[in-house]
């Protein structure tokens, strides 16, 4: 791909990627006033079995379909056949896991919520999985003819039908309770859903006839796809089983502990529906990068060009650590006020404050599941993510009913270093590239810790706004970082160009 080219999908996806989260943030800020931490935890369940469904759909084809449509592209071949075979696939798995949801939606809303009552919401949103295994397609093709900006646009539009038709929903029926909430949430999801799928396939359609022209016929079996598509729906699949398995076990742990069944159920809802998004916020840019190198690795390891391949996997991991940890430090030193300005609740700042050391861990996966996707380690990722999983399920069950939350802080902390360490170790023998421990940790976590440290003790006597002070503290503390990081040698402007542009 030109450098022009790649530099304005990544600016594109990562703009887009921003947005959305503003958006989210804003909506589920929005919602939680309106439902509560306990309303918050029990839609975070229903989407957690719901996605558990849908990756049975989409997970894997995505990529099969990125990578050979790109190879197909490049070689003047007609693509038609890998898309045709990637939809087959898809109705099928989509169909069964729409089936199985639909009919058993009573029995699963007993198991992972504790009573049938929501079984509605698993009626409305079981309509929705074939959507998404489409505009999982879709969007796969459009990331091999390098068009992010219409995969970036779909899901723009995804999210303001969903937060316009929630929003008029919610306000309408979140006076009959919960269960009316959830419903209503479920509604916005669904119709979401369905409406980015027809807008991607007109996409593809009016793109499809002009790479079409003149190209040469292509052979595609299903067995091409699958080599591609399976380890990574089989493992994402597992995964999200056992996450899933995960989410309904940790209030139930909670309980155990000694706490109420309500306030289990907020404190999880104050965990994965209200801090974490607001934590992985800045993952934009992350998830951008990592989307963009799928084919551009895999392209460049296709024709042994191994020096481009390590050179680009350690510009980006340095990168990557460099950037994550001054996000790290002013979420460490910043969470209470943030928690109190979007939530007004400390018990959600603390959160952002237990956290935040996890980001540069979380940062460098999602990087490091886009580089090893293009390094054909899908049974890598298979292993990574089912064994995690397990580990995370075993460790939830072993100490929540003991410790409570601080066990279940315990084993994210422990998840993701243990899935980091694994991407790592596997990178580094793929791709022989490495990490300069001085300039990209070391040097950047010591200039983070001085700058956040010191503006967390000096701002608040300047000014007891929340809001002002979030924006002084951030705006201040990012130029200083990077200052700190060009005036020690550490990085250049030149280094973070050349990392981002293959």
């Amino acid at each position: 791909m030109k450098k022009p080219i790649f530099i304005k999908n990544a600016v594109i996806l990562t703009a887009s990627s921003l947005i959305l989260r503003v958006l989210g943030v804003v909506f589920k800020v929005w919602v939680a006033a309106r439902v509560g931490g306990e309303g918050m935890g029990a839609y975070q369940l229903i989407i957690s079995v719901y996605w558990l469904f849908c990756a049975f759909s989409q997970t894997g084809v995505s990529v099969a379909v990125t990578r050979l449509c790109a190879d197909c592209i490049s070689l003047s071949r007609d693509f038609r056949p890998v898309i045709k075979k990637a939809f087959l696939i898809t109705l099928i798995t989509a169909l069964f896991s729409a089936a199985v949801m639909f009919s058993f939606s009573g029995t699963i809303s007993n198991i992972s919520i504790g009573n049938n009552s929501f079984e509605t919401c698993f009626k409305i949103l079981s309509l929705s999985i074939i959507p998404v295994g489409f505009s999982a397609c879709f969007r796969g093709f459009f990331f091999a003819v390098r068009k992010a900006s219409v995969s970036a646009f779909s899901q723009i539009f995804e999210q303001i039908i969903r937060i316009g038709v929630s929003f008029a929903l919610v306000v309408r029926f979140s006076k009959y309770g919960i269960v009316a909430s959830c419903i209503a949430l479920s509604l916005g999801d669904c119709i979401s859903e369905t409406v980015c799928a027809l807008h991607l396939y007109l996409s593809y359609r009016k793109r499809a006839k002009k790479l079409i022209c003149g190209a040469a016929p292509y052979v595609c079996g299903m067995r091409q796809v699958l080599r591609i598509s399976f380890p990574l729906t089989a493992g994402r699949y597992i995964s999200l089983a056992l996450r899933t398995a995960e989410s309904i076990m940790v209030p139930k742990g909670l309980s155990k502990s000694g706490m109420g069944a309500k306030a289990s159920l907020e404190i999880f809802g104050n965990i994965k529906a209200m801090a974490l998004p607001v934590l992985l916020f800045p993952s934009g840019f992350f998830s951008a990068i990592s989307s963009l190198l799928v084919p551009e690795i895999s392209a460049a390891g296709a024709k042994g060009h191994r020096l481009v391949v390590k050179e680009l996997c350690g510009r980006i991991i340095n990168l990557t650590l460099i950037i994550s940890i001054i996000f790290a430090c002013q979420f460490a030193f910043c969470g209470r006020q943030i928690g109190m300005l979007l939530y007004k609740t400390n018990s959600v700042g603390v959160l952002l404050c237990l956290l935040a050391p996890l980001l540069p861990l979380m940062f460098i996966d999602v990087v490091c599941d886009g580089l090893l996707k293009g390094l054909d380690c899908q049974r890598f990722s298979f292993f990574c993510g089912v064994s995690d999983s397990a580990l995370r399920l075993l460790g939830v069950l072993i100490l929540l009913p003991r410790y409570g939350a601080t066990g279940f802080i315990f084993v994210m902390y422990f998840s993701n270093i243990y899935t980091a360490a694994l991407n790592i170790t596997m990178l580094f023998k793929k791709s022989d590239c490495s990490i300069n421990t001085t300039k990209s940790i070391f040097l950047p976590l010591c200039i983070g810790i001085i700058i956040t440290k010191g503006l967390s003790l000096v701002l608040p006597a300047l000014t007891k706004d929340n809001l002002i002070f979030i924006c002084l503290f951030f705006s201040i503390s990012t130029l200083a970082y990077f200052g700190g990081l060009f005036l020690t040698k550490c990085i250049s402007p030149y280094e973070i160009k050349d990392a981002v542009t293959p």
